[in-house]
């Protein structure tokens, strides 16, 4: 069941909107302190998917460009005098040449071509040519509801895809990041759930069961029974660890 980077989020566009997590103010606040993030620049957000990074940065006053060949994730973007939904790729974004400030991708780096893509960011930066790769890897230590929940993703995805599926990268999120010569920092985030944001969190997923396939209803059912279970009554916590990769992409 391969698909293509461009199609796997295609049906999960309102659960991705609805429970995946932003991302933390120290973020933006490095932003601007070492990019001057804010009025007068100009940003394209890679991969904007849903827009949730793209609104963060946005409201700092910069003008955003949203990129996202998706169209079910792309049209969860409003646009705003200041936020623009443009279908494109992180490869091929048909932004004009020499119009961009800082190149930012928000859980989306792993999917781009890291060449065909260096390619197209020294075409569209003004220097000094700012990228910031950023991602929020869940903390599943052991014997908590978020590694329970990592685990019965992973569970139901093998089922889905076949035994001996390897759902992990060639290569991690900080080995591409640092093939950029970006520096990393490291910041801690929470992200607050209900019992059904819980639930649609875990099937914002690219490789789990997905609504309308065999599997979809047994994965929810179990995931609900999860959080019953780790969560008797009140929301639910999940410790995230946002890593950000920072620096200039032009000489």
């Amino acid at each position: 069941m391969t698909q293509r980077p461009t199609e796997r989020f295609t049906g999960r566009a309102d659960a991705y909107a609805r429970a995946r997590p932003d991302y933390p103010q120290a973020v933006l606040d490095t932003l601007r302190e070492r990019c001057g993030l804010g009025p007068g620049m100009t940003v394209a957000d890679m991969g904007a998917g849903t827009g949730i990074f793209s609104r963060q940065l946005a409201q700092t006053g910069a003008h955003v460009m949203a990129v996202e060949p998706n169209d079910d994730m792309r049209s969860h973007i409003e646009p705003a005098p200041n936020l623009v939904p443009w279908r494109g790729t992180a490869e091929h974004t048909g932004l004009p040449s020499g119009t961009v400030h800082l190149v930012t991708a928000a859980q989306a780096f792993h999917w781009f071509e890291p060449q065909a893509t260096r390619s197209e960011w020294r075409r569209i930066l003004v220097p000094p040519g700012w990228v910031a790769l950023l991602w929020n890897t869940r903390v599943t230590d052991p014997g908590t509801l978020h590694g329970a929940m990592l685990d019965l993703m992973y569970e139901f995805a093998r089922r889905r895809l076949g035994p001996g599926t390897d759902l992990d990268q060639t290569r991690s999120n900080a080995d591409l990041a640092l093939e950029y010569d970006l520096k990393a920092q490291t910041f801690p985030h929470s992200w607050t759930v209900d019992r059904d944001a819980f639930i649609a969190n875990a099937c914002s997923g690219s490789f789990v069961p997905k609504a309308g396939e065999v599997l979809f209803e047994a994965f929810v059912k179990e995931l609900g029974e999860l959080f019953d279970r780790f969560v008797p009554s009140g929301p639910a916590i999940l410790e995230y660890r946002t890593e950000l990769y920072l620096g200039k992409l032009l000489a």
